[in-house]
């Protein structure tokens, strides 16, 4: 890709495209790829990437921000806003000063300055563990690649099909550019898609096995509470004390009014204290707690909760709530092994795709080296060789 940082744009058309381009990125954020908890693909930056090869790096800054205030909102921090917004910053830098291609000056920006700010925000500022902050900042990392690689190639696209490209300092588009970009998104969705859809299976696989636990032990309680319709308080307390497989796990059961009659352990959804509880698949759910926190703490403090009726007694509900931190620190152990694996096969592909894009088009090159020679030679009226 080659283009210039200058632009024959007016300042009115620059601000309406930057304006245009802040939209779309905020609208990118907005429809984002959940895979588990708190940890998901967004689009905001392919916009931010595009002002920065077609608008230039002031434009590109300011719709990064754009889309990083929406971060603000979904993640309850404001240190993606400043990585993302140094990201643009720093592409448009680089993308004046010669590195045309996106994907390469995202990736210098990733590999000197992106993961260290995020281990740096995450672990340093946020407490957040070493294995969770590695993983944060791996898919932060891939996620802006993948980005930077989309917004490559609409600037191919508008090189090879739009007219007024020229507009816009963009020039022709170069066979090797278009090779490169055609190789590594043929790399990476290969390996991106299996790693996406497993991240995601692996969460809908987590809890499932949580409801069907859950559910095994209210029927079983269920029973054993049938069997003694009449049992007294001490004798309800015994019944939950024997169902509790772990301290993390809380029970409760409720009469008709809905007060609770005994409880055992942590009930959070019974506390009355400010939170939300979201429905999922199987009969769970999922207490959130309110308040100003980031969205993984959040999640690590939730709890999965299953509430059925019981048929006989003077109980007329029982809950259940089961700590969500244990599942949420096996799914970080996950993404960071499907992150890492990812890491490594878009580095091998930039690589690969790189090496292979210059070698096809050298004859080409050659070929064209040896036909502007000519002209030269023709037009100076020396003899051609």
């Amino acid at each position: 890709m080659s283009a210039t940082s200058g632009t024959e744009l007016s300042a009115g058309q620059k601000a309406l495209a930057t304006l245009a381009l802040a939209l779309l990125a905020v609208a990118g954020n907005v429809l984002s790829v959940p895979l588990f908890f708190s940890v998901v693909f967004i689009f905001g930056s392919v916009a931010a990437m595009l002002a920065a090869a077609l608008l230039g790096t002031l434009p590109a800054v300011l719709v990064a921000a754009a889309a990083g205030l929406y971060t603000v909102v979904l993640w309850g921090h404001p240190y993606a806003l400043i990585i993302f917004t140094v990201e643009a910053l720093v592409v448009g830098l680089l993308h004046r000063r010669g590195v045309r291609t996106l994907v390469l000056a995202d990736l210098g920006y990733w590999l000197v300055l992106g993961v260290p700010l995020v281990l740096l925000s995450y672990h340093g500022m946020m407490g957040v563990g070493w294995e969770a902050a590695a993983m944060i900042a791996l898919k932060q990392a891939l996620n802006g690649l993948f980005n930077a690689l989309l917004a490559g190639l609409i600037v191919l696209g508008l090189q090879l099909r739009w007219r007024g490209a020229a507009r816009l300092g963009l020039g022709s588009a170069r066979l090797t550019g278009l090779l490169f970009h055609v190789l590594l998104t043929t790399i990476l969705l290969a390996g991106a898609i299996p790693v996406i859809l497993q991240g995601y299976g692996e969460r809908v696989q987590q809890e499932a096995f949580m409801a069907e636990r859950l559910h095994e032990r209210a029927r079983h309680l269920g029973a054993r509470l049938a069997a003694d319709p009449h049992a007294a308080t001490a004798r309800l307390l015994a019944l939950l004390a024997e169902e509790q497989d772990n301290p993390g796990m809380g029970l409760a059961l409720l009469g008709k009014d809905g007060s609770v009659l005994v409880q055992l352990g942590e009930v959070a959804s019974l506390s009355g204290t400010a939170a939300q509880l979201q429905p999922l698949a199987g009969g769970l759910a999922i207490w959130l707690p309110g308040g100003d926190m980031p969205a993984l703490a959040r999640w690590k403090q939730g709890r999965y909760q299953i509430g059925l009726p019981v048929a006989e007694g003077g109980a007329a509900r029982l809950v259940i709530e089961q700590s969500a931190a244990p599942l949420v620190r096996t799914l970080e152990r996950t993404g960071l092994k499907l992150f890492s694996y990812l890491a490594v096969l878009l580095l091998l592909g930039i690589v690969l795709a790189r090496v292979l894009s210059e070698w096809l088009t050298r004859p080409i090159a050659a070929l064209e080296a040896a036909s502007r020679l000519l002209t030269e030679q023709i037009a100076s009226g020396t003899q051609p060789v």
